[in-house]
């Protein structure tokens, strides 16, 4: 959910000069973000199937 905002926000401020570069900055933090998000839970899961 959040990171949802944040990429929407991100977008938003693309749009516009003034904020390009905050808008980009905001989009590489989301992306980071889903990418860790995912590093986690495959992590969770891959340790729940060696201990079965």
């Amino acid at each position: 959910m959040i990171n949802g905002a944040v990429t929407l926000l991100a977008a938003l401020l693309i749009l516009f000069p003034k904020t390009f570069v905050w808008g980009n900055f905001l989009m590489a933090a989301g992306i980071l973000l889903i990418i860790c998000f995912l590093k986690n839970v495959v992590h969770f899961h891959a340790g729940i199937s060696e201990k079965r």
